[in-house]
């Protein structure tokens, strides 16, 4: 077999413990797949998505839109990871240290881990897709092994295209779209993506950003808040200020007489000069050629927008200062639902992302089938859960008290007393008791009877 069949072995998933028979039935299966997407030529595969203006119009210029995403990036960004395996009694068991945790919590010279899960976060909800450049050493030891971390700008990475075997080559980053570009192979990029279903032309090669969806409301938001701020500017809507005439006699201001009255009232325009009372001469009428920010309902245009942008990120919208629904309880329940609906799922598709790249580069963590598990057991607004858990875990005295505080997301503790189920002693059958069902009726009786 010759270098090249090997490596089409390889990008087919053909190992050499399969029969002949499995071996044609992963070609049929893999060519028809590939053949289905049509992958054809090589370079970048563009897209469709507006990336750079998502960040330059969305997240850097709509209030809206930076307040929900920097909410839940800093979140997801807060939240603890550790890394888990199962024993061979299925239960599930933490590993304290490794230097996998020891990268994730210091991914490079420049950021802690708030920064970098903040900031693979914000780049997968404005742009649909965030990369993750892992710098390791290709020999020795430690291959493989990433000794530095680092988020690309999402809007300015491409992803290149190969052959019929091999979809993607690599990665390549250009600022300016055609210039001088940096590539990169494919086993140093981790590219986390939203799920996509525009397809054709390479686009299923890239996640899709929920802006999109809502763009054309993004931008009507961008324009009510830009009329709004005119509004203010000018202290009032365009209009026409002309000459009456006196009676029957029409006149006309001169050209100066127009051109000094103009700039006595675009001196008084604006909110430094709120209130200031003009004194001119003259029949003088006014024609009004605009509407006010009322009229035109930009506050209720405003109000559309934020709701919508809390809808593509599925976060109440009481949070973040609407009217809907907003009491104190509403309030506690939806602090709790941005976490359930928002945060913990970007989070655990972050960390599900990154544990299936790196934990396979670590041979004792690959052994082991090892995860990586977002830690909740800290975060106060979940804790109303843990509450009524722990309250429904007091009456199931069917469980042991390990199996308790696994539920509670506790360790066990290694002692035999709490692997035992313990019943409750405070009930007993009434033939135990040492007293006759006759005298228990007159007792219960006469209890009624005084009762009343």
């Amino acid at each position: 077999m010759n270098a090249l069949q090997k490596i089409v072995q390889k990008a087919l998933g053909i190992r050499p413990s399969m029969t002949p028979q499995q071996i044609r039935e992963a070609e049929k299966l893999t060519n028809k797949y590939y053949a289905a997407l049509q992958y054809l030529g090589v370079g970048p595969i563009w897209h469709d998505d507006k990336e750079d203006s998502y960040i330059k119009y969305g997240y850097a210029k709509n209030p809206d839109v930076y307040a929900v995403v920097s909410a839940i990036a800093q979140k997801a960004s807060e939240l603890d990871v550790k890394i888990c395996i199962k024993n061979k009694y299925g239960e599930e068991e933490e590993i304290l240290e490794h230097e996998l945790l020891d990268r994730l919590y210091s991914p490079n010279d420049q950021q802690s881990k708030l920064d970098f899960i903040e900031q693979i976060a914000g780049y997968l909800m404005l742009t649909g897709n965030s990369y993750i450049y892992t710098q390791a050493p290709e020999d020795g030891p430690n291959a493989g092994k990433p000794i530095g971390m680092y988020v690309l700008p999402s809007q300015f990475t491409d992803v290149v295209g190969g052959n019929y075997f091999e979809p993607i080559s690599g990665y390549e980053i250009s600022l300016w779209r055609g210039g001088d570009y940096q590539k990169f192979g494919k086993d140093e990029i981790i590219h986390l993506k939203n799920a996509q279903y525009m397809y054709g032309e390479g686009q299923e090669r890239y996640g899709m950003s929920p802006i999109r969806a809502a763009w054309n409301s993004v931008q009507t938001g961008n324009s009510g808040y830009e009329a709004n701020k005119k509004g203010l500017d000018n202290m009032g809507p365009p209009g026409v200020l002309f000459d009456k005439g006196n009676g029957m006699e029409q006149t006309f201001l001169e050209a100066d007489q127009q051109k000094n009255l103009e700039d006595k009232f675009r001196k008084m325009s604006g909110t430094s000069n709120s209130g200031t009372i003009a004194v001119t001469s003259g029949n003088l009428d006014y024609i009004n050629f605009g509407l006010s920010a009322i009229d035109l309902a930009i506050m209720d245009t405003l109000k559309m927008t934020l709701l919508d942008v809390c809808n593509i990120y599925h976060v109440p919208s009481q949070l973040f200062n609407s009217e809907v629904g907003k009491t104190y309880t509403n309030l506690k329940e939806a602090r709790q639902q941005m976490y359930t609906d928002a945060v913990l799922p970007i989070a655990n598709k972050v960390y599900a992302k990154i544990g299936k790249s790196l934990i396979p580069r670590y041979k004792d963590l690959k052994a082991k089938n090892a995860y990586l598990k977002v830690v909740t057991s800290n975060v106060p607004e979940l804790q109303a859960d843990m509450k009524e858990l722990a309250e429904w875990l007091d009456k199931a005295w069917y469980l042991t008290p390990n199996e308790a505080r696994q539920k509670m997301s506790f360790d066990p503790i290694e002692d035999e007393m709490m692997d035992e189920v313990y019943i409750n002693a405070s009930r007993v059958p009434l033939s135990m008791s040492g007293m006759q069902p006759e005298a228990m009726a007159s007792k219960v009786n006469a209890d009624s009877l005084n009762d009343k």
